[in-house]
């Protein structure tokens, strides 16, 4: 009888480049398009709170401290995060640093991610600590590994 280590149930993330035409994107672009889309995300969430605060001051109610006491700031920073990401991977499989270094989503066949795939992918963004779980040998951080998604480009 000899010992055989557990399988995983976390799906392997190979993409077969020859058979998807698609080539996962490495450390270099998966940091270019964290940063980008950071900064996309604060600009967004500067611009709702500006506009939050405006709604406050022509209706006379501190909207963004009903916000902070009653869904807490975290839980508003988390739906704008899911709402930055969500609807933009799941209709054209890009972010806005995804577009910009011409970079897509997949599930790991290939094929365009389901909309389960991609809302807990926003999701796990919000996990402290996620984005060091690139900082291993390969470039799969736990939004894609726990979705069975990649990031990939197209091979010329």
């Amino acid at each position: 009888m000899s010992y055989a280590p557990p399988k995983s149930h976390i799906q392997d993330l190979t993409l077969n480049a020859t058979q998807t035409g698609l080539t996962p994107a490495d450390k270099s672009r998966r940091f270019t398009n964290l940063l980008i889309d950071t900064l996309a995300y604060y600009i967004l969430v500067f611009a709702l709170s500006f506009l939050i605060s405006i709604l406050g001051y022509l209706t006379q109610v501190d909207v963004l401290a009903f916000i902070d006491h009653t869904v807490g700031g975290w839980s508003f920073a988390i739906e704008i995060m899911v709402l930055y990401y969500a609807p933009m991977e799941y209709y054209t499989s890009r972010s806005l640093g995804k577009l910009l270094t011409k970079t897509y989503v997949v599930s790991m066949d290939g094929s365009k991610p389901t909309f389960k795939q991609i809302f807990l992918r926003s999701l796990a963004r919000a996990i402290p600590f996620e984005p060091f779980s690139f900082l291993g040998k390969n470039s799969h951080g736990w939004h894609d590994k726990w979705t069975s998604t990649q990031v990939c480009y197209k091979n010329k």
